[in-house]
């Protein structure tokens, strides 16, 4: 599997990040991270800790801000929603782990 998708919303980050740490302990060298509105904070606070605190050899491939244009659920109305998409990528290099 060369990639994973996670959808980060309102739920504490951990449960993102241990999402994020299975996909990673199966093989994946691609982890996108996608969010929308209020939910745009804590996939941040995922890709940071992420990175910093559990994988260091995670690196930003790209991060992407854009808006959505979508209906309301009640309403049917058009409206905005701005959403981010953040891609980590495992570098090659893995520590040795024989001592």
């Amino acid at each position: 599997m060369e990639e994973a998708e996670v959808t980060v919303g309102l739920k504490p980050a951990d449960r993102y990040i241990l999402a994020c740490l299975l996909h990673i302990h199966d093989g994946v060298k691609r982890i996108i991270l996608r969010a929308r509105g209020k939910a745009i904070s804590n996939a941040c606070v995922v890709a940071e800790r992420l990175k910093n605190d559990y994988v260091p050899e995670l690196d930003y491939e790209s991060i992407r801000i854009f808006t959505e244009r979508l209906r309301h659920k009640k309403t049917g109305r058009p409206v905005k929603v701005t959403s981010i998409e953040i891609i980590l990528t495992r570098s090659s290099v893995q520590s040795s782990s024989e001592h």
